[in-house]
């Protein structure tokens, strides 16, 4: 399938969870595959006016540099939309998404602690997406949910913030 086509279901999935942002629905949307992903990612990133947490394993290039991520990522960052980048593990400076953060002064950091395995993305203090199963991209969403959003930024702020802790012994 190319990039610009997707099919009926999927059309009607980005449409759903576009009108959840429009509203501010406090409902959740499941997201079971990479493509769900994609989309959520970028609608989330579509809409993000202030300040942007991205945590995952290494900015997963099946994801982060799929076309539309990548364009949706560029455009919040001209809109001086705030990146706050942490990934569990180094991430390439060939990595299209880092490549472009990086330009804009924002590189993804490794984390200092990683407790949490999820990967979450985090837009304006209020709309996530959290992947619970993060080989089969399993997950959800909610447009509108300012008190899971602040659990979230928080466990990123502590996890950027915590020194490794050496093995006692």
């Amino acid at each position: 399938m190319k990039e610009a086509e997707e099919s009926g279901d999927m059309l009607m999935y980005r449409a759903v969870f576009r009108r959840m942002l429009e509203t501010n629905s406090t409902r959740i949307i499941q997201n079971d595959s990479t493509s769900h992903a994609i989309i959520l990612i970028e609608e989330l990133l579509n809409t993000a006016k202030q300040t942007v947490y991205i945590y995952c394993s290494k900015l997963d290039e099946k994801v982060w540099s799929n076309p539309r991520v990548l364009n949706a990522l560029v455009r919040a960052l001209d809109r001086c939309v705030k990146f706050n980048v942490m990934t569990q593990e180094e991430v390439s400076n060939s990595n299209l998404a880092q490549k472009a953060l990086s330009e804009r002064g924002c590189p993804a950091s490794v984390a200092k602690s990683s407790f949490a395995k999820e990967n979450f993305i985090v837009v304006d203090e209020r709309a996530f997406r959290l992947e619970v199963d993060t080989g089969d991209r399993k997950g959800f969403a909610c447009a509108n949910s300012p008190v899971n959003a602040t659990t979230l930024i928080e466990i990123f702020k502590k996890m950027k913030e915590d020194e490794p802790r050496e093995k006692e012994g």
